[in-house]
């Protein structure tokens, strides 16, 4: 973000961020089917991390799309098209 103002790749570090976070979900998710429910509480505890962390950068995203003008979100949507 420069001078208050956020830039096209600032909100598509966030979303390749958060494309991370989900990723780690799944394999939290694909742990916890494989253990016995006594050996779960480690991986559901990181799970809860994972989440939170979802959640905030789902909400940062949400946030910086309302910050930016509407020419410039046609820009993310190129950026991300091309990806």
């Amino acid at each position: 973000m420069v001078g208050g103002q956020i830039k096209e790749d600032d909100i598509l570090l966030a979303i390749d961020e958060l494309g991370k976070w989900r990723e780690r979900r799944e394999g939290a998710m694909e742990e916890l089917e494989n253990l016995p429910p006594e050996n779960r509480e480690p991986i559901e505890s990181k799970m809860n991390k994972i989440n939170k962390q979802i959640a905030y950068y789902d909400s940062l995203i949400s946030d910086m799309k309302k910050e930016m003008n509407p020419p410039r979100v046609s820009n993310v949507i190129e950026a991300l098209s091309s990806r």
